[in-house]
């Protein structure tokens, strides 16, 4: 059954980018163009030339009345529902990533709602580990982690639900590819846009992820996975994956990935479009996560935040001592303790007196409950600009 689309705040909202992108890869022809007014695209359709256009300027007072003729006439052309064709458009600049679980002791496609919870967290942070990855590759990406990765995070949204077991959506907005056959001087493809790269390197992730668990399950031997560090797999992306199945997960269940690359900007047809990790392979996954972490060399991380304690080993010598920083970079607030050289606990102390935020390199230690930077570099008091 084909539902016509009433609501006009969904034309309100509809992008003429997205809309030209659908079009373009649909294989309309592009016609007229009157920048800041309209575009005309045409196609055949049962032997006749149909033309379409699109409104280029939200101040025209038609605006909304044109946007919603576009919809009901691709969906006539393409013989699919209204409902089908507004979801495409709308995704038409983004990338959209499908992650599906289907949990064997389930048959209505519901999930318990704590288990809902854990699939987002969990894929926020695949996403996050493969946003890293297409900055370095590590085995373990310890408390800091690029800032570049952490911001792109930041832009992702949650699409729809979708039917099929359990299937969350998520939209990685892209740039548009101005250029489809633009190269460098070299005859090289340009390289690609760093949101593009997350998730095609996610991808590779999983694909190389998915080969050394199967390697492991019959060998017992972890060169897959050393091998797999070189493609993005890290410790948070088989611990991300362990996550979405939760601690109850079963041999039968499976847990699908897929991508639809954005219209606007074409993929590689080499990557993957959908990933497959059946049920049995996550225990093997989880220790190889442990793995990664037992084996992954000391990381230097970055603390951020007001002193909230120190004093000096001499009360007439040179200032030296502990100092306490209250960290606010790691999303939880928590105090670590620095031991500082004279020149930098001078900084301190001017620091402390002005409640003016500072900010440290170094190993990050645990020894119980006490956290404490070893090696500390670059400290020093943060601008106010």
């Amino acid at each position: 059954m084909n539902v016509s689309i009433r609501d006009r705040a969904v034309y309100e909202t509809l992008n003429p980018t997205d809309l030209a992108a659908y079009l373009r890869s649909a294989n309309w022809t592009a016609g007229d163009n009157r920048p800041g007014h309209s575009s005309t695209w045409r196609t055949t359709f049962d032997g006749q030339m149909v033309e379409l256009m699109v409104p280029l300027n939200r101040q025209y007072k038609d605006y909304v009345d044109r946007m919603a003729e576009t919809v009901p006439l691709i969906a006539a052309v393409e013989k699919r529902s209204e409902l089908e064709v507004l979801g495409d458009i709308q995704t038409a600049s983004s990338d959209v990533v499908r992650v599906r679980y289907r949990y064997a002791s389930a048959h209505d496609g519901s999930i318990p709602l704590d288990r809902g919870e854990a699939l987002v967290e969990n894929t926020r942070e695949l996403f996050l580990a493969g946003a890293c990855a297409a900055v370095a590759k590590r085995p373990y990406f310890g408390n800091f982690k690029a800032q570049q990765a952490r911001d792109y995070v930041q832009t992702l949204r949650l699409g729809q639900s979708e039917r099929g077991s359990y299937v969350i959506t998520v939209l990685s907005p892209v740039p548009p590819q101005l250029n489809p056959k633009q190269v460098d001087l070299f005859g090289a493809d340009v390289e690609q846009p760093y949101e593009r790269l997350a998730v095609t390197q996610m991808s590779k992730a999983l694909v190389a992820l998915r080969a050394a668990a199967d390697e492991a399950m019959t060998s017992f031997q972890t060169d897959g996975f050393d091998r797999a560090v070189q493609d993005g797999v890290s410790a948070n992306l088989c611990s991300a994956l362990v996550g979405i199945g939760g601690p109850s997960a079963q041999p039968n269940d499976e847990l699908v990935v897929s991508f639809t690359w954005a219209r606007s900007r074409p993929a590689d047809a080499g990557i993957a479009r959908e990933i497959v990790f059946p049920g049995d392979r996550f225990p093997v996954i989880s220790e190889a996560a442990r793995l990664y972490r037992r084996t992954a060399p000391a990381e230097e991380t970055e603390i951020r935040g007001v002193i909230v304690a120190l004093k000096a080993d001499h009360a007439h010598g040179p200032l030296v001592g502990p100092v306490t920083v209250r960290d606010i970079l790691s999303g939880r607030p928590r105090k670590v303790q620095i031991n500082l050289d004279e020149p930098s606990h001078r900084l301190a102390w001017e620091a402390y007196e002005s409640r003016a935020e500072v900010t440290c390199r170094g190993i990050l230690t645990r020894s119980g409950t006490n956290l404490a930077i070893q090696t500390p570099r670059d400290f020093a008091i943060v601008s106010d600009e």
